[in-house]
């Protein structure tokens, strides 16, 4: 059985610490955990993502990011579709969403992309909206505060703080997923 983790967030140094990279922040962490490395940028010049792959739970495990900005996602993810074969319902897309409490995770197996760009990419790219996704609160977006600079922010060290948390309680997530499947996780980890 193979699974595969896409964390959303925009490419770029400038972008690391900001509130739309959540996604990156994530599959970082799981990488890591899982003791897998993205390869040196040298090595994906020409792609549209960077991916690591190993074993976990018996099970293959392939970690991805777009290389390409967050409304062009849907390009990354449908180019590792047609390289490796992996259904839709193992993909699981990591994503922020300013409308959730920071730090509160909802994990579903399909639905629209809740304009969320990045998301809404990659649900046209696959012609489908069955895709899991896991939304990782980053709101509440405050009043009169325009939403694109609100998650082009970086967070703040307070909000660093829950974020740290959350990410290493979505790592327990992602690995309830491949342990025991999307239901149990959805169960286990919604809030």
């Amino acid at each position: 059985m193979n699974w595969l983790f896409c964390g959303l967030g925009n490419k770029g140094r400038r972008y690391s610490r900001t509130r739309h990279n959540i996604g990156f922040m994530v599959v970082d962490a799981f990488a890591k955990d899982l003791r897998l490395k993205f390869p040196p940028r040298i090595f994906t010049i020409r792609k549209t993502y960077t991916s690591a792959s190993g074993i976990y739970g018996g099970q293959d495990i392939t970690i991805m990011k777009p290389l390409t900005y967050m409304n062009l996602s849907g390009i990354a993810v449908r180019n590792i579709l047609q390289e490796i074969d992996i259904p839709l319902e193992r993909v699981i897309i990591i994503l922020d969403d300013f409308n959730l409490e920071m730090g509160r995770l909802r994990l579903r197996k399909r639905g629209s992309g809740g304009g969320h760009k990045g998301l809404n990419s990659i649900i046209r790219a696959v012609n489908s909206e069955n895709i899991p996704r896991l939304r990782i609160g980053i709101g509440p977006l405050p009043p009169n505060v325009d939403p694109v600079y609100y998650v082009l922010s970086p967070f703040t060290d307070k909000e660093m703080d829950v974020i740290t948390n959350t990410i290493n309680k979505v790592v327990g997530c992602l690995k309830i997923v491949v342990d025991e499947g999307i239901d149990k996780a959805m169960t286990r980890c919604n809030q």
